[in-house]
C-alpha cells in the first residue's frame, strides 16, 4: 500500500466516524438546556475515563469514584443548574416538582455545589492519614485524580456556560459554541490534510513526531475561515435558511478576526500536544479505540478543552468591556 493510499484510507475511516459522532454533537448544542447538560455530561465520562486509565501504574491507587462524583458536581455548578431551568418549565405542579424547584434555587444550589466539591477533596486526603502502608502510592493516585477532574470536567464544563453568554433572544450563545466547534475542527482538520501532504519541517517531535509547521499553518487558513463565516451575517432575504438555523452573526470586530484565528489556532495545538504528552507517558498511541480513525474521546475533544477556554473568556471579555 502506498502512502497515497494509506492517507486515504486514514481519512475514509476519520470522515465516516465524524459523521456518525456530529449530528449528535451538533443537535445537542442547538438544543441547549437539559440536553446540552446531558450530552457534556457523557462526553466528560468518557473522556474522563481514559484520562484515568491512561494514568494507571502498578502501585497507583486512583480514586476514580470521588472523579467521576466530583467531575458531575463540576458540571452541574459550572453552568449545569442553568442549564435546566433555562431548559425546563416550572415543576411546581409535577409530583416532587417544588421540591426539585427548591434545590435549583440559585442560593441553596450554590451552597451545595460548593460543598460537595470542598468535602470531595478534603475527604480522601484525610483518610488517607490514618492509610500505613503505600502512602505515596494512594497520595499519587488522590493528585492524579483531581488532576483529571480538573483538566476534563473543568475544561469541558466551559461548554456550558459559553452556551449561556450573550443575548437569549438571539441565541447569541449557541453562536460561540458553534464557532468553538468549527473553528477547532477545521484547525484539526487543516493540520492533518496539509501536514500529511506537505508537512517536512517538524514542529514539537519530541512529544508527537508527526506535528509539522506546514500542517499548523494549513490549520489556521482554515480556522481563519471560519472565524470570518461566524462574524458574517446571513443575506438579505434567507430568512427560510436563519430562522431555523437561529443565525446570528457573532460580534467578533474586523481586526480580531486574524488575531482570534491566530489564538484559536495556537490553543488547538496547544491542547493536542497537552494530550500527546500524557498519552506519550503512559506509552499509548489513542487514549482508547471507541472511535474507529479517532482514537478515544479524550482524543477528539484534547484541541477543544483548551479552545473553548479562549472563546468563553473572549466573549465575555467582548460582552462587558
Amino acid at each position: 500500500m502506498t502512502a497515497e493510499q494509506s492517507r486515504g484510507g486514514v481519512l475514509a475511516r476519520r470522515v465516516a466516524a465524524a459523521l456518525v459522532i456530529a449530528p449528535p454533537v451538533v443537535l445537542g448544542a442547538w438544543a441547549g438546556g437539559g440536553w446540552f447538560l446531558l450530552g457534556t455530561s457523557v462526553i466528560t465520562f468518557l473522556a474522563l475515563r481514559e484520562f484515568y486509565q491512561l494514568s494507571r501504574r502498578p502501585g497507583r491507587r486512583l480514586m476514580e469514584p470521588l472523579g467521576f462524583m466530583l467531575a458531575f458536581g463540576i458540571l452541574l455548578g459550572n453552568g449545569g443548574r442553568d442549564l435546566v431551568t433555562e431548559g425546563l418549565p416550572r415543576m411546581g405542579g409535577f409530583p416532587g416538582g417544588g421540591a426539585v424547584e427548591a434545590l435549583l434555587a440559585p442560593d441553596r444550589f450554590a451552597y451545595l455545589a460548593r460543598f460537595s466539591v470542598a468535602a470531595a477533596v478534603i475527604v480522601p486526603l484525610v483518610a488517607l492519614l490514618f492509610e500505613r502502608t503505600d502512602m505515596r502510592g494512594r497520595l499519587v493516585g488522590w493528585a492524579l485524580t483531581l488532576a483529571g477532574t480538573l483538566y476534563v470536567a473543568w475544561l469541558i464544563s466551559h461548554f456550558q456556560t459559553l452556551r449561556l453568554v450573550g443575548d437569549a433572544a438571539l441565541d447569541t450563545g449557541r453562536g460561540w459554541v458553534f464557532y468553538t466547534l468549527a473553528a477547532t475542527w477545521c484547525f484539526d482538520s487543516g493540520a492533518y490534510l496539509f501536514g500529511s501532504r506537505f508537512g517536512r519541517h517538524k514542529f514539537m517531535p519530541h512529544i508527537s513526531p508527526k506535528k509539522t509547521w506546514e500542517g499548523n499553518i494549513g490549520g489556521f487558513v482554515l480556522c481563519l475561515l471560519a472565524t470570518v463565516v461566524a462574524r458574517t451575517p446571513l443575506p438579505d432575504g434567507t430568512p427560510l435558511l436563519a430562522d431555523p438555523l437561529g443565525w446570528s452573526a457573532l460580534p467578533i470586530p474586523l481586526w480580531h478576526v486574524p488575531l482570534l484565528a491566530l489564538a484559536m489556532s495556537a490553543a488547538a495545538a496547544a491542547g493536542d500536544l497537552a494530550e500527546s504528552m500524557i498519552k506519550r507517558e503512559a506509552g499509548a498511541k489513542d487514549a482508547s479505540e471507541l472511535i474507529p480513525g479517532h482514537g478515544g474521546m479524550l482524543d477528539r475533544v484534547d484541541s477543544l478543552l483548551f479552545t473553548v477556554v479562549l472563546v468563553y473568556y473572549y466573549a465575555v471579555a467582548i460582552a462587558i468591556l
